[in-house]
């Protein structure tokens, strides 16, 4: 049960960054995202192996907790996004932000 729970992490932070390179880059299309964000979760997924392995804390727990940092990051951008989207929504022409 535990491994198929370990699985979930990983899953959700690769939709999530589909997602978010959708939205950021439409013009790449879903395949050209999709590829993308594997290749970056695999990159994440060996650095993060490599970095556990050196605390010896290659266990459910640590795995959990390195997958969730992604997790966290991309949920921090998509608010961050949101907001700057929302505050340049309502700047009129010759309006600077700041």
């Amino acid at each position: 049960m535990i491994n198929t729970i370990l699985a979930l992490p990983p899953l959700a932070s690769l939709i999530v960054l589909w997602v978010i390179l959708l939205a950021s880059f439409p013009e790449w299309g879903w395949r050209k995202a999709g590829l993308r964000a594997a290749l970056a979760c695999g990159a994440y997924m060996l650095l993060a192996t490599e970095v556990l392995s050196l605390f010896r804390a290659i266990t459910p727990g640590g795995l959990g907790i390195a997958w969730a940092l992604p997790i966290l990051g991309e949920a921090l951008w998509w608010v961050l996004r949101g907001r700057r989207d929302h505050r340049s929504s309502h700047l009129t022409l010759g309006q600077r932000e700041g």
